[in-house]
């Protein structure tokens, strides 16, 4: 059974996820920035933090390692076998330098 999903980022990566459902993102070690949802929000994430997606497309750039998992245990029902996303892409390398 899949509980979770697990990337890593190098500098100037940005991944494109189109969620079908809410999700977590957690940094897992170095550090993310993220726009989530509709509304734009945007998230500096380092190593032990996580935060909360709406279902919709999710940017994700930084230098790092992040998991995605399902807002709650008893979301794994949905889960099972099943990554919570319809689309996954590496779109490009971004020369921002946001978190440099």
């Amino acid at each position: 059974m899949v509980t979770y999903a697990r990337f890593l980022l190098y500098p100037g990566e940005v991944l494109r996820v189109d969620g079908g459902r809410p999700v977590n993102i957690a940094c897992e070690q170095g550090e993310l920035w993220l726009t989530a949802g509709r509304e734009r929000i945007d998230h500096v994430l380092r190593p032990g933090e996580r935060v909360r997606c709406p279902k919709g497309l999710i940017l994700i750039e930084g230098s790092g390692v992040l998991s995605i998992s399902p807002p709650t245990a008893s979301s794994f029902g949905w889960w099972r076998g099943w990554l919570p996303f319809r689309n996954l892409a590496l779109i490009g390398q971004s020369n921002s330098g946001v978190l440099s």
